[in-house]
């Protein structure tokens, strides 16, 4: 059987799929999934580690002569040369939600980590949605039909117990949220929403957070939804540059100096506590005053 057939035969029935770039994915019959540049390769198992490689930011266009061990098959952007590699697993990795904290599942996404540490992928790849290999006009290069095991896999790149068990983000309890917040509302400052819906902003906003949520114990859905909402009603049409930026994280911490000011009482006098002159409570306090009783 062909390396295309095998990839073919890997796929489930119905494949999550994005019709339009940063637009929202639908489930489809296989065949008709197909006929699209961007799908989920995967159902409960995933077949293949990837890598997603952009040319830019130092990087240059390269094909799999750069990698130790040689793709299967990598996936080209024929306009800018980007391109995601795929290396076959030999044994198939159990990816749904019960088994986020098996040993395979765990393994895996720590030799991706360090796949895109050594070879400069992209570090906020999900690995959810990737190019279609399959597709009609796609610009794939098949090479062979080996089967890697995790421990192969492994072997080329700097891979410790440590970053097996935890990855790389290990901050737990509300600590996820402030950094994925933070990450999210940086990444957020520096786009141009000029010329794209909030519909499609809000979206585009969520998969990025998706990608930041790369935790052992991850936020649930509906927490990082909450933070995408919340950025991108914020930084919906507002354009900052570098230099717009660090005005803007001024102006923020000049707004915190001031509010600390305020509650420790340097920025108007300290209403004290009269309700304890008069042996009643705070609300009532406030009730009588508002009704006139309390002068």
């Amino acid at each position: 059987m062909s390396l295309l057939n095998q990839v073919r035969s890997t796929l489930p029935d119905y494949i999550h799929t994005l019709p339009e770039k940063n637009k929202p994915a639908i489930w489809l019959p296989k065949e008709h999934a197909l006929e699209y540049e961007r799908i989920r390769l995967h159902g409960n198992d995933r077949h293949f580690l990837m890598v997603d490689y952009d040319v830019k930011n130092g990087n240059t266009a390269k094909n799999h002569n750069h990698y130790d061990l040689e793709p299967n098959l990598i996936a080209y952007n024929a306009t800018n040369r980007n391109h995601q590699a795929f290396f076959r697993l030999l044994d198939p990795v159990h990816v749904q939600k019960e088994s986020k904290f098996n040993k395979p599942n765990l393994y895996l996404k720590a030799i991706e980590r360090a796949y895109d540490d050594k070879y400069n992928g992209d570090k906020h790849f999900a690995r959810y949605i990737s190019r279609n290999p399959l597709h009609a006009f796609a610009d794939t290069d098949w090479r062979h039909d080996r089967k890697y095991s995790l421990n192969e896999l492994a072997e080329v790149v700097n891979l410790n117990q440590q970053r097996i068990k935890a990855g790389d983000r290990q901050v737990q309890g509300t600590g996820r949220n402030r950094e994925v917040f933070d990450d999210l509302r940086k990444w957020a400052y520096k786009q141009n929403t000029d010329n794209i819906s909030y519909s499609d902003w809000i979206n585009k906003v969520l998969i990025k957070a998706i990608g930041y949520n790369t935790y052992t114990n991850p936020m649930g859905l509906n927490e990082v939804e909450a933070i995408a909402k919340s950025v991108s009603q914020y930084t919906f049409n507002k354009i900052f540059n570098q230099g717009d930026y660090a005005a803007f994280c001024a102006r923020q911490s000049e707004r915190g100096r001031k509010g600390g000011l305020i509650s420790k009482g340097g920025g108007r006098p300290s209403l004290g506590q009269p309700w304890v002159n008069l042996n009643i409570s705070r609300r009532t306090y406030f009730r009588r005053k508002k009704a006139g009783i309390i002068l």
